[in-house]
């Protein structure tokens, strides 16, 4: 049957025996296998979504940091050799200390793990107070360590003696530190794209590279050589001279969205990945690309070379871990997860329709009643993150990873319409309140306006710098679209004019936006911690915003706000374990719920009784 097709849905196999069947590459949605006899039936080891990979300097380990688990394999045999599930949250990224027997990872609630192989167990465990970690770095000498995130600062340790001797304020949002083949520089790239580099003894900045691209980046790659400093924006690789501190030349392929980067431990050879799953290996002399890699599914995050640069691994997506053949360009050992999960869901307004998007570019729907009625359809290759029904459940809008905003038709799910106007990821997709507009926001730093019934591009926003994929919203009654943006704003936008109706100035960049069900107030969530809510006042001559209150209950950012149907009560996450409820009467918290866990979403009961 799987020589047929890869999918095995709705099959019925209870009671029967399927001995030594091979059902890794199988889709098993719907497949009963109960009272089934699975002797030695093989199925995908599941080990979550790749995040990064990393080899020790001995060359003997690969290890990859997926979902909460950083497991690690032995090279030359691909056989697992021993996994650490301490982890609270997803692990952001690793590294082999120089020693080749010590490795440490940092995950988004901002904790640090040192493990000992020798052990089999952790050595240090430290949280860090830099809120959400994304990076962490090795100095050569293998005395330093750092690690940075969210947060914007850089700790700087002495991890074998557990110890933070200092903290760099490089006063924006750390997505990739990278130390300088001798160790005394270090650099890390932002938001913006902007290079810091930093002298380590000192702990002060030397130089500042930065290219006239106003483009905000949800993830950054970097890599740092002898002379130059290679780094990434959209489909472009820039090759900064470290001397002249000025872009040297830049290299362009027919890859899309470059996502990761790794520099061969020679310098000879780049490597490059892209949202779609293809990898591109560069000669750094000529600037050609050698070859090209293909096999993933999805955005590639993460590369590195093996020490004597025989081998590329590979991690994404796909929830697989390759290992590749430099020199011929062959696949030579494949390490897979499952990789069919639903990376995020939406239930129609009519409570009819449960809609799912995955990060290998599969969008599902289900009928809600029993969630026996299931179609999928595909919307390329790239990651799915965003997805919105139209108000009369009708239509499902989608945005992805290469750009493209997609309107399926429900009932059938057909595609009704493909928007690929923007150039960079899209983050968020919101439907107006009769289903004429839709919106997209992405890291191109526009707000799109597209006509739903034709098909077509109405207005665009430029410059509206949303760097977050919940921070924009269309007024329940009203075609008025609330956004945030990175110079501390929050817009009311006019969709029917194209102009701004209101600017509210706050504290810190707006992270997240949301009307109540029945438009009476709008709420703000803020990257200080900060939530604010306002009522929204209707007048003959237009609107007013009418602040009620503002809590700030913890320092980290918000990542959610939450209206319950009634609109009595608003919850919020972030960076934080607590989930907060207020009452929006009163402006107080009611409660908070205490967790072991970063909650990633919240949603009330239609009733509003439970959370």
């Amino acid at each position: 049957m799987l020589q047929r097709s890869s999918t095995l849905q709705g099959e019925n196999f209870a009671g029967l025996s399927l001995r030594q069947a091979d059902l890794r590459a199988a889709t098993l949605i719907d497949v009963d296998l109960r009272h089934a006899a699975l002797g030695h039936t093989r199925f995908t080891n599941s080990f979550g979504i790749v995040s990064s990979v990393a080899v020790s300097t001995d060359g003997q380990f690969v290890a990859a940091g997926a979902g909460r688990s950083l497991v690690i394999w032995q090279l030359d045999s691909a056989q697992p050799y021993m996994v650490f599930e301490e982890h609270p949250s997803e692990i952001a990224d690793i590294a082999f200390a120089p020693d080749g027997q010590h490795l440490a990872s940092v995950g988004f609630d901002g904790t640090l793990f040192l493990w000992d192989m020798a052990v089999g167990a952790p050595v240090a465990r430290k949280q860090l107070q830099l809120g959400t970690l994304l990076s962490l770095a090795f100095s050569p000498d293998g005395e330093t360590l750092v690690c940075g995130g969210y947060g914007g600062r850089i700790g700087v340790l002495k991890w074998r003696r557990n110890e933070l001797v200092g903290a760099l304020t490089p006063n924006t949002r750390i997505l990739r530190l990278v130390f300088a083949p001798t160790g005394e520089l270090l650099a890390n790239v932002g938001y913006h794209g902007m290079i810091q580099v930093w002298d380590i003894q000192t702990q002060k900045i030397i130089y500042t590279l930065e290219n006239d691209s106003h483009m905000y980046v949800a993830h950054a790659e970097m890599a740092v050589g002898s002379t130059l400093i290679w780094t990434h924006q959209a489909d472009t690789i820039f090759a900064w001279d470290r001397e002249t501190r000025a872009v040297a030349f830049v290299l362009h392929g027919d890859q899309a969205w470059v996502d990761s980067l790794a520099l061969s431990p020679d310098e000879q050879q780049l490597a490059s990945a892209d949202a779609e799953g293809a990898i591109t290996l560069w000669d750094t002399h000529t600037r050609q690309p050698l070859r090209f890699l293909v096999g993933h599914e999805g955005s590639v995050r993460t590369l590195t070379y093996t020490p004597d640069r025989r081998h590329l691994i590979s991690g994404g997506y796909d929830e697989t871990v390759r290992i590749w053949d430099v020199q011929s360009g062959l696949e030579e050992k494949h390490l897979q997860g499952y990789f069919h999960w639903i990376y995020k869901l939406a239930i129609s307004p009519n409570g009819q329709w449960v809609a799912g998007v995955t990060l290998t570019g599969a969008v599902h729907f289900w009928r809600n009643q029993d969630l026996g009625e299931h179609r999928s359809s595909q919307g390329g290759k790239s990651a799915i993150r965003a997805l919105a029904f139209s108000p009369n459940s009708k239509l499902l809008a989608t945005g992805g990873d290469d750009g493209r905003v997609i309107v399926w038709d429900v009932e059938s799910g057909a595609r009704r319409h493909l928007f690929q106007e923007h150039t960079q990821y899209v983050r968020t997709v919101a439907f107006g309140p009769q289903g004429r507009y839709l919106a997209s926001s992405s890291f191109d730093c526009t707000i799109r306006l597209w006509d739903v019934e034709r098909g077509q591009l109405l207005r665009t926003i430029p410059l509206a710098s949303i760097g977050d994929m919940d921070c924009m919203a269309f007024h329940p009654h009203h075609a008025l679209l609330a956004y945030g943006d990175a110079s501390n704003h929050l817009y009311l936008w006019d969709a029917e004019n194209g102009r701004i109706a209101m600017r509210v100035e706050m504290a810190s960049q707006p992270k997240t936006v949301a009307f109540s069900p029945h438009g009476r107030y709008l709420a703000c969530g803020t990257y200080d911690g900060a939530v604010t809510i306002w009522a929204f006042v209707g007048q003959d001559s237009g609107f007013q915003l009418v602040e009620c209150w503002r809590i700030h209950a913890s320092p980290q950012n918000a990542w959610q706000l939450v209206f319950s149907r009634d609109e009595a009560h608003l919850a919020w996450n972030g960076e934080q374990k607590e989930i907060y409820v207020a009452a929006i009467e009163k402006g107080d918290i009611r409660y908070s719920i205490p967790g072991t866990h970063l909650a990633t979403c919240i949603a009330f009961s239609a009733d509003g009784q439970h959370l």
